[in-house]
């Protein structure tokens, strides 16, 4: 257990050169910062997968296939090949934490949901980090490996060179408690919605999806019981100020 002292998060002028290009999503952005400017038909590519992403699950956007489960009184929606690891995502933390199928009122073949009425899905956090996953691999197969994919609660890095990150203070997002620093990996925080005696988790795994996932779910399930399921580190910081960090996390607290 460590006590935790805040600190300002100094400004990162190496990070501030870099090229970026953003994307929005649902509640946010998803930014791309690359050492050299992409090209032209790749951020094309890049912008199509988002917008294929949105119109698939996002909830506000009108006529999105979410959209369209909730409104109508049941029926067959087809999401895109790529979303089977999603779906297969929140199975296995369905198993891993023991809680009810997230599918439990839809019959579920591959991609394909099939509904008997109006039905809400929310794939949240984990939904984004699955398609920051996804924009990953596509640079990968277009040649990129130096570069973060990034949104508002974590980042992706590919690279071989370590990247250094602050751990922002849940309550004050210009302070810090902590430095993680990551290398060809996902690190995602969450932030509590509800009362509990966590207030905010690190999570680092190979995969922005997982490691989103496990941050939510480590408000109300024990690490021990989730590595079970996952390979990953994490940090979980309480109200009280202790914190608690897995023995392979790559990052340290600030302490008093």
């Amino acid at each position: 257990m460590t006590h935790l002292q805040s600190v300002g998060t100094p400004a990162d002028s190496a990070r501030e050169a870099l090229c970026r290009i953003t994307f929005p999503v649902d509640g946010g952005s998803i930014t791309i910062e690359t050492a050299e400017p992409l090209p032209a038909r790749i951020t094309a590519e890049v912008a199509d997968l988002a917008r294929r992403h949105q119109h698939s699950f996002s909830r506000s956007e009108p006529e999105s296939l979410v959209d369209t489960m909730a409104r109508r009184h049941g029926g067959t929606f087809h999401f895109p090949t790529e979303s089977h690891r999603l779906f297969g995502l929140f199975d296995a933390v369905a198993a891993a934490t023991g809680a009810p199928s997230w599918v439990f009122e839809v019959d579920r073949s591959g991609t394909t949901l099939s509904t008997s009425g109006a039905l809400t899905v929310d794939v949240g956090a984990t939904g984004t980090g699955h398609l920051v996953d996804l924009v990953t691999e596509l640079l990968h197969r277009r040649g990129a490996d130096d570069f973060v994919v990034g949104t508002a609660d974590g980042l992706r890095h590919s690279g071989c060179v370590p990247l250094p990150i602050a751990l922002r203070h849940p309550g004050d997002p210009t302070l810090a408690v902590g430095v993680a620093t990551v290398t060809d990996q996902a690190l995602c925080t969450t932030a509590a919605t509800s009362d509990g005696p966590v207030s905010a988790t690190w999570v680092v795994a190979a995969e922005a999806a997982t490691a989103n996932a496990l941050g939510a779910e480590l408000f109300s399930t024990t690490p021990a019981r989730l590595a079970k399921y996952f390979r990953f580190s994490y940090i979980r910081l309480f109200h009280d100020g202790h914190a608690e960090i897995s023995r392979t996390f790559p990052g340290a607290l600030f302490t008093k």
